[in-house]
């Protein structure tokens, strides 16, 4: 017996050996197209947060050695790179943790006592290192937590039925995967599968496969990035019945992130051997809602099948197998309701736990163990579907995949906003016009009818998801369509392509090619599920950059040099406070400014300049003599000669204020300092703060201080029996009004005082601007009675990531404030009006 199984280990590794060899052509073929998507990625900043592009490097670096290398000693190669990626995200001392709590966790799978004590032991472990996770803010958590929250299960349970053989390095790396340490946010490989993986086809295809799923995650990706730039519409711009059916449409297909991601993961891991199976398969055409659980997100699908689905239908098999399937399938969504949360607690170090979450969840097992009834009823009936549709078929078809599309846009929209169906309720009941574009919503169903029955009846064959090999011709197609694609991208990207087109039709190119955030985003960090788990970075390293772990760190110390009020501030600047905040000192005078030390009285002979504005005019990130206020007050006083007046700039900026803070804060603050002129700084987010900030106020009952945010408050049709949600959906709608009201109090305060305001648009670098002709903003400011500077090329020709604290911020640093100062002044010499205290000098420096 011993020594068949030893000719069977034998002829398995021999089998190994002659399916991990490699042939020259198609391995080098395989490197070109990996140049071509590294070229492609660094062009196009895909996934630049998490440093896409630098993995790549060392991936393909790694994978020219895993070739070169004895089949004997890949797998110790393939942990070495893991190791060294680990090192490079999260540095040593905290890949020492990953690697040591995770080794004792995998060595308590293996203590030689009974499986009841391993499993309760493991139990003990994971809760106290959830008390840890709850009080120790550290780097490592997301990454610890992705490679064994899951995994850890899935092992436990794998041992008790695993023949022996199986070599440590295998274990070792199921658990620490190649790409697992920047993508926190990670598929659930179940490990037999992960194992029995390894080589089990040819070298070849498994490569050129990985490759292919890498270039079909870099198309999922930059779809993800065309929807959300440039057809998503943030919920305060949706008026219409048709802006309701473009913001569910495009808001779910924003999944195509994850999907996009998970192929790269899975792409990267073929490149090493492991011939995984899809994680995801065309969703967005499932008929039924037991297909879209078989085809988005398929390794989630297949853990919950194994560890909960399997061992609930078997215990209630007894009572009919109907029941079983009922029971077993609502089961399964309790579960997945619960297993998304603590995903949540893991990677980001909360536990949601709400009524939203609960009730949606619940509703779809609803839906699906209805499903899932009437599929088993189907199949016992013996109903088969024909190979060659027929015109009924394929109509019936097409309209159960619009069906499901829609159900699942509006299961998404629920779960990623909730309040999402009262919003809509009030938009519908409250808005004047809301129907006048449903025309377009039949057309583009009709047009979306017709085209899927037509490629239904053009298919010979139902859709076949399951197959993974692949042949020679499938082969040399890919490998065309791989070099096709990506050569095309980069041409697309090249500036003799792009100046062909218009100013308009450029801009999109070139955003295109940027990873930013949107106005929307930056103004309001609101996300859902997925969007929140994706944007997991592990806080630390040269691939993601060094300067945005601490960034992200410290960022909570600004709650700590604030402190709250309960008016229209709602918060304000410690007086006196002194430290660090993301690594840079700050100090705070007596008067709550970032600002050295000043009298409320004006001095003589000098002229007063108080700029407002939020985060980046208050200076977050810069020393304090590094803010472009005092940069700028040195410029003013460098070109006034000895005995001329001086000029004092005034830093009034503080986080989290929009226009109605700042108007608030100018009667009960600023006015006290005897300004000349107000510097109001303004952003591409205008209009989405106020409308929140008036709708939190007037529930409270503070005052409003202008009468025309009453007045649009009464149009508005809200009263005091309206919901807080209610309100919140009126106001947005009047977004631009409420911020055109604001601004008109601002300069009427400004001018009864005899004081100059000013009206300063800086869009914020690397998020993706809205073209100043298209922005209402800029005319709110104009007719409101400010004297306007455009400034909506400051940053052009810079590279953004120069003038930023870190990548993925959209703070500046010490560069981009000495920038910002610079234009800012060019523009005042311009204006004349603005170069008042100029004027009484002799002397200019230029």
């Amino acid at each position: 017996m011993n020594l068949c199984h030893l000719s069977d280990s034998n002829m398995t590794l021999k089998n190994e050996k002659l399916r991990g060899a490699y042939s020259k052509q198609p391995l080098l073929l395989v490197l070109c197209q990996l140049f071509l998507v590294i070229l492609v990625v660094r062009e196009f900043e895909i996934e630049k947060s998490r440093g896409l592009a630098e993995l790549l490097y060392a991936v393909a670096s790694g994978f020219v050695v895993f070739v070169a290398t004895p089949f004997r000693f890949r797998l110790p190669i393939f942990l070495l790179l893991s190791l060294a990626i680990c090192v490079f995200v999260v540095g040593w001392m905290n890949t020492a943790w990953v690697w040591g709590l995770g080794g004792a966790l995998i060595g308590l799978c293996h203590l030689p006592i009974p499986f009841p004590a391993r499993l309760t032991l493991l139990i003990v472990a994971a809760l106290g290192l959830a008390y840890f996770r709850i009080n120790l803010d550290l780097p490592f958590w997301p990454v610890l937590g992705s490679m064994f929250m899951f995994r850890l299960m899935i092992y436990l349970r794998e041992l008790k039925r695993e023949e022996p053989g199986t070599p440590l390095s295998m274990r070792l790396a199921y658990f620490f995967m190649l790409p697992n340490a920047c993508f926190p946010f990670y598929p659930i490989v179940d490990y037999r599968t992960f194992s029995q993986s390894w080589f089990k086809q040819p070298a070849d295809e498994i490569a050129q496969q990985g490759v292919h799923w890498i270039v079909r995650g870099i198309m999922h990706l930059l779809l993800y990035r065309a929807i959300k730039y440039f057809l998503l519409p943030s919920p305060e711009e949706i008026r219409t019945a048709g802006g309701v059916a473009l913001f569910l449409a495009t808001n779910y297909m924003l999944y195509l992130r994850v999907s996009g991601t998970f192929h790269i993961i899975t792409g990267i891991l073929h490149l090493f051997g492991f011939a995984l199976p899809r994680t995801h398969d065309n969703y967005f055409l499932a008929s039924s809602f037991t297909d879209i659980w078989r085809r988005i997100n398929i390794y989630w699908k297949v853990f919950l099948e194994k560890m909960f689905f399997y061992p609930a239908f078997f215990r209630m098999r007894r009572y009919g197998v109907q029941k079983a399937l009922m029971g077993a399938t609502a089961f399964v969504f309790l579960v997945t309701w619960a297993m998304h949360s603590y995903q949540v607690f893991w990677l980001v170090g909360e536990f949601p736990v709400g009524r939203n979450e609960i009730a949606l969840w619940g509703l779809a097992g609803v839906v699906v163990t209805t499903n899932v009834l009437m599929d088993y009823r189907r199949d016992r009936a013996k109903k088969r579907i024909p190979q060659t549709p027929t015109f009924l078929h394929a109509a019936q078809k097409s309209l159960q995949v619009m069906s499901v599309f829609t159900c699942v846009a509006i299961f998404w929209a629920c779960w990623t906003m909730p309040g999402f169906v009262p919003g809509l309720t009030v938009i519908a009941t409250n808005t004047q016009g809301f129907w006048s574009d449903s025309w377009k919503i039949f057309a583009a169903l009709s047009a979306v009818f017709i085209i899927g029955t037509v490629a239904q009846l053009l298919r010979r064959t139902r859709l076949s998801p399951t197959s993974e090999l692949l042949t020679s011709n499938l082969l040399s197609r890919d490998v065309m369509v791989n070099c096709v694609v990506m050569i095309a991208l980069l041409v697309f990207s090249t500036p003799w392509f792009t100046d062909a087109f218009d100013l308009k039709t450029r801009e999109k190119i070139v955003n295109m090619q940027r990873e930013m955030q949107t106005a929307a985003e930056v103004a309001r960090d609101v996300q859902g599920y997925y969007e929140q788990l994706a944007n997991v970075n592990s806080q630390a390293d040269p691939l993601i950059g060094a300067e945005q772990s601490t960034a992200s760190r410290d960022s909570m110390i600004f709650m700590d040099l604030t402190r709250s009020r309960d008016d229209l501030l709602d918060l304000e600047l410690i007086p006196g406070w002194k430290g660090t905040l993301v690594g840079s000192p700050l100090t705070i005078n007596s008067y709550g400014m970032r600002n050295p030390p000043t009298s409320k009285a004006k001095p003589p002979k000098t002229y007063r300049i108080a700029v407002v504005g939020s985060s980046i005019t208050m200076g977050y990130g810069v020393k304090d003599d590094e803010a472009f206020a005092r940069l700028l007050e040195a410029k003013f006083n460098e070109a006034i000669p000895p005995g001329g007046p001086h000029v004092e700039v005034l830093n009034f900026g503080i986080g989290q204020y929009y226009a109605l803070h700042v108007a608030a804060s100018l009667r009960t603050k600023v006015f006290d300092f005897q300004p000349d002129a107000v510097y109001f700084i303004a952003h591409q987010g205008e209009f989405y703060g106020p409308p929140r900030h008036v709708s939190a106020h007037w529930e409270k009952g503070h005052h409003l201080l202008y009468p025309c945010l009453d007045q649009i408050i009464k149009e508005a049709g809200i009263t005091r029996d309206s919901s807080q949600g209610t309100v919140d959906v009126l106001l947005q709608q009047r977004a631009a009004e409420l911020t055109t009201c604001i601004y008109r109090g601002i300069t009427q305060d400004c001018r009864q005082r005899g004081i100059l305001p000013v009206w300063i648009f800086i869009p914020i670098p690397a998020v993706f601007e809205l073209t100043v002709d298209e922005q209402p903003i800029v005319k709110a400011a104009v007719d409101a009675g400010f004297e306007v500077i455009d400034l909506r090329n400051w940053s052009k020709g810079t590279n953004p990531d120069s003038i930023k604290l870190a990548r993925g911020e959209h703070h500046l640093n010490a560069s981009g404030h000495q920038l910002l100062a610079e234009k800012i002044w060019e523009a005042i010499r311009e204006n004349s009006l603005l170069s008042a205290p100029l004027k009484q000098t002799t002397k200019q420096v230029e």
